[in-house]
């Protein structure tokens, strides 16, 4: 973890993660890419952590059974038709301690099943901003200091060894029963 002055420097350099090569930056910019192993950096002006993501499993086609599934125990007559289905990721800060791992939404979440989401973390990869023409890509409203700010980091606070943000993919769905 790297962490920057309150003194905002017009360009600052800093070590990647991954390879270790000396890169260049404007913390303004947000997001940035080693130019030597292409890793994906998210820069907060306190801090610089690892940006990584989940790719995506499911396809579109898939989507109908998993909502037949669910609705099954209903016992309905007709099955459901999907209107409308938008894929779309949602930020979450990964916070690596000595012995646990815990994950925090990096945004006000809509639907509070998505905030006990146990993130795959074998799966995760270096993020790719080709997603962002594709998809919609969520930016983290909920900063990693105000995650840190939370008491029950803020007591485990000297076994932190990593920060990482994490982009997970969703499906918002629109179906109709006849």
């Amino acid at each position: 973890m790297i962490v920057f002055s309150k003194a905002i420097i017009k360009v600052m350099e800093i070590k990647c993660v991954q390879c270790g090569a000396k890169i260049e930056i404007a913390p303004e910019t947000g997001f940035i890419s080693c130019p030597y192993c292409d890793s994906r950096l998210y820069v907060d002006i306190e801090q610089t952590v690892r940006h990584l993501y989940l790719k995506p499993k499911l396809n579109p086609q898939q989507l109908t059974g998993i909502i037949a599934q669910s609705l099954a125990p209903l016992e309905l007559k007709n099955p459901a038709k999907i209107i409308e289905s938008r894929l779309f990721f949602l930020p979450f800060w990964l916070v690596k301690l000595k012995n646990q791992i815990l994950s925090f939404p990096a945004q006000e979440l809509e639907f509070s099943e998505l905030k006990n989401f146990k993130i795959p973390i074998a799966e995760l990869l270096p993020y790719e901003p080709e997603i962002e023409n594709k998809y919609q890509v969520e930016i983290p409203i909920v900063s990693l200091d105000d995650v840190m700010q939370r008491p029950e980091l803020q007591a485990l606070a000297d076994r932190l060894e990593q920060t990482d943000l994490i982009h997970i993919p969703f499906y918002l769905l629109s179906y109709q029963v006849e």
